[in-house]
């Protein structure tokens, strides 16, 4: 995840390490939060905070998350 006005860290940084983790041939994902900066609140929306939970489960391999 990376804010496409990041001003700290330039969105085309994560555009190249996903590119080379691909090229390496590890899995990877890369998605751009349009006019977000450097975190923000644009980083806590249900629907983010989802994704990076769900990442981290499959990458450490814990179980799905309890629903209420």
């Amino acid at each position: 995840l990376h804010g496409s006005a990041d001003p700290v860290v330039p969105p085309q940084q994560s555009a190249l390490l996903h590119a080379a983790l691909q090229a390496a041939g590890i899995s990877s994902t890369h998605r751009t939060i349009a006019d977000a900066k450097h975190g923000g609140p644009e980083f806590s929306t249900p629907a983010v905070v989802a994704e990076v939970d769900a990442f981290f489960r499959r990458t450490l391999r814990l179980p799905p998350a309890a629903r209420p």
